[in-house]
């Protein structure tokens, strides 16, 4: 090979390798305006992420950082732990995102002219596109569209500042609520099961000030951290409550919530009363289609199969969404194969594992399949 072709793919390598680095310094640049943000308005930062999986993930503090190795996207999750100028915190913490993009721009503009003037003048068309990416990467941070972050829909730049301005600043209670769950999701990541208990132990001891939607709100923030126990005894305190009447809503919820805590925990002893509880819940509320997945799984713990069967097959009939879709087809694969119908066993396990397949519960009854008939 000649030395001038080499030095020509030495080039290209160059100019790819400057445009990655670019982008991604654009990226970081930007986060990293989100972090400055909510470090000088003493906002509690719960993650920093940086590019999608696969990513190395270390905890500094109480603070969840995530880096891929090429970061071309990337989000901060932080709450302002104080109600007091709550706005102005939050409008500083989104905008200094976006600002520290502007400002990374306008670097580019003067590289560019910088460039021109020099030896290195060759580099001005890696510039130049880097200029245009980071207009479009503006663009799209800076138009007000929803997107999901770790299955959450929340919005771009944009979109939280307008939200910012418009929406009410939380009431204490609100707040309080969310900045105390954003902690206890951070304890249950880190492992911290001592701290997470006497955190739970703080909450269940205000049980009793606390309204019937407050304590149903709670039992759900339990549920999501996987704490079993205690989503059941707060789910019980609101169906054992006489404000909470049986065509309240709430009920049903709560019903739902302990249901669900009772299934997820495997806690045999309370099933067949969460039985009960469901089948009130649904004489009220038939239309409540997550009432019947749970009754459905837990018909199938019980033993009752050809209810569950029934109820569960409609469930799949009348819900959209993928986690009743992948749930309902755990436990009737685990049905279709005691039957003796394996290809069909197989087909359902198949759909369970890729709609629900993270689910501990989905797990558990996975485990049980083998693929042979009379396995049930």
């Amino acid at each position: 090979m000649s030395q001038a072709f080499l030095a020509g793919v030495g080039d290209w390598l160059l100019y790819i390798i400057s445009c990655v680095a670019g982008i991604c310094l654009s990226i970081v640049l930007h986060e990293f305006g989100h972090v400055f943000g909510a470090y000088v308005t003493r906002s509690r930062i719960f993650e920093i992420a940086l590019g999608s999986k696969p990513r190395m993930e270390k905890w500094v503090g109480g603070t969840r950082l995530r880096i891929s190795l090429f970061p071309f996207e990337g989000y901060v999750i932080a709450v302002p732990r104080s109600l007091t100028l709550y706005r102005l915190r939050r409008l500083i913490t989104i905008g200094l995102g976006p600002a520290f993009s502007v400002c990374y721009l306008a670097a580019l503009f003067w590289l560019s002219s910088a460039l021109m003037d020099s030896r290195h003048r060759s580099f001005d068309s890696v510039v130049t596109l880097l200029m245009c990416i980071e207009l479009a990467g503006l663009g799209r941070t800076l138009w007000p569209y929803q997107v999901v972050v770790n299955g959450m829909r929340t919005g771009t730049d944009m979109l939280q500042l307008w939200w910012t301005l418009t929406r009410p600043v939380p009431q204490p209670e609100e707040h309080e609520r969310q900045l105390a769950y954003a902690e206890a999701a951070s304890l249950h990541a880190r492992g911290k099961s001592e701290e997470l208990q006497e955190w739970i132990r703080k909450i269940l001891a205000r049980l009793s000030r606390m309204t019937v939607e407050e304590r149903g709100q709670w039992a759900s923030l339990f549920l999501g951290l996987e704490q079993w126990q205690a989503a059941q005894d707060v789910a019980e305190t609101i169906l054992s409550d006489p404000k909470c009447d049986r065509k309240n809503p709430c009920r049903a919820e709560a019903a739902d919530t302990f249901a669900c805590a009772v299934l997820y925990g495997d806690v045999r002893d309370a099933m067949p009363k969460a039985v009960g509880i469901l089948r009130d819940a649904i004489t009220l509320f038939p239309d409540m289609i997550t009432l019947k997945g749970s009754l459905g799984a837990l018909l199938f713990e019980v033993r009752q199969l050809d209810e569950a069967e029934a109820v569960l097959n409609e469930v799949i009939h009348k819900s959209s969404a993928d986690i009743d879709h992948g749930l309902s087809s755990a436990f009737l694969a685990r049905i279709a194969e005691g039957r003796g119908q394996i290809d069909e066993a197989k087909k359902l396990a198949q759909i369970a594992r890729q709609n629900a397949g993270e689910m501990a519960v989905v797990k558990r009854v996975l485990a049980g399949f083998h693929g042979n008939a009379g396995a049930v």
